[in-house]
């Protein structure tokens, strides 16, 4: 996210609070977002009913942090002071055996990974107060959180640079074709997209299920389309055998399915431009293209979608891929013998 965008939205962001909370005179509440919204409009080249709706999504945010901190409140209250199941939430336990996901009468393994990655799938988990471990539900919250800040953030950048006269009509026309990708639910045309979000729900199991050395952070619509990054891996510094001041390092990961050597090299053009504009300020070192020959990623989803299982369609790689994708993408972050290690387990 540009840093000028990101300043405006903090600025919006005390408004959206104050808005929420019913504070203070509603007539200096009115003439204050005015002139945010009139100082917005200036400074990136747009017309006002933009910043209102790029206001209004700051507004869903705060509500997400709000609801937030509620649970995280109600997190030791007992279960019937909570409030009900809300439909459709799968009800999942511990027992000595991993988690369990009550399915009507059946009894459904799911792991630490999937709990915490399902949501990007449309899957929603009710973690269960009295064996499900504390620390375990707020990181279950937060994750979900998370997952839907990024989504309202993605959206105000969408309307921001897509109507902004100061970003090259090339670039508004990508945004508004991203724009028009997210709206369309059909996926037939979005094999690269899907394969992504595979890809990358599966390295944070790996994370969490596996214990890989190594944290994989979302980018936001602008990261993607400025600085050609699908996600990032952050890894231990250590792993390039240099002492560095940080202990720990950012690379930038382009990912794609595509075996054509004409888009294989386009991209690669991209990254380099991508790559030459890197300031202090992004926390990158590095952006990296990684190319996976992944051509059931369609058949795979469409599988899934029959029943949605815990862990997404990615579960249903076999084990054979699944030691590919890890060792074709993370042969750029960790050792070998701590790669074969996680393909063994795998």
């Amino acid at each position: 996210m540009k840093i000028t965008f990101e300043r405006a939205l903090h600025s919006f962001n005390e408004a959206a609070k104050d808005k929420l909370n019913d504070e203070g005179n509603k007539e200096n509440l009115g003439h204050a977002l005015d002139w945010l919204i009139n100082k917005a409009t200036y400074r990136f080249g747009t017309d006002k009913e933009t910043q209102k709706s790029i206001f209004d999504l700051q507004v869903k945010k705060q509500q997400v942090m709000l609801e937030l901190k509620k649970r995280l409140s109600e997190i030791d209250k007992p279960p019937q002071e909570v409030g009900e199941q809300r439909e459709g939430v799968r009800r999942v336990v511990k027992t000595d055996n991993g988690y369990i996901w009550l399915k009507n009468k059946d009894k459904k393994k799911v792991t630490l990974g999937e709990l915490m990655t399902d949501g990007e799938w449309g899957v929603e988990y009710d973690l269960d107060p009295e064996t499900v471990p504390r620390v375990v539900r707020r990181r279950y919250l937060v994750e979900r959180a998370k997952h839907e800040l990024q989504q309202f953030a993605d959206e105000q950048i969408i309307l921001n640079e897509k109507s902004s006269q100061y970003v090259h009509e090339f670039k508004r026309d990508t945004y508004g074709r991203i724009e028009r990708d997210r709206k369309d639910k059909s996926v037939e045309s979005k094999a690269g997209l899907v394969a992504e979000r595979m890809v990358r729900n599966f390295l944070k199991k790996v994370v969490f299920d596996l214990g890989g050395k190594y944290r994989l952070l979302e980018v936001d619509v602008y990261q993607d389309v400025q600085q050609k990054m699908d996600f990032i891996i952050r890894r231990p510094a250590h792993d390039r055998g240099v002492k560095v001041e940080s202990s720990e390092e950012n690379i930038g990961v382009q990912f794609t399915i595509s075996q054509s050597e004409h888009t294989k090299r386009e991209k690669t053009k991209q990254i380099d431009r991508a790559r030459r504009e890197l300031g202090s300020e992004d926390k990158v070192r590095d952006i990296v293209l990684i190319s996976l020959p992944l051509e059931d990623v369609l058949e795979k989803f469409t599988l899934w979608s029959e029943k949605k299982s815990a862990g997404g369609p990615d579960k249903l790689w076999s084990r054979e891929q699944k030691q590919q994708i890890l060792r074709g993408i993370l042969r750029n972050f960790l050792p070998p013998q701590e790669i074969e290690e996680l393909s063994g387990r795998v």
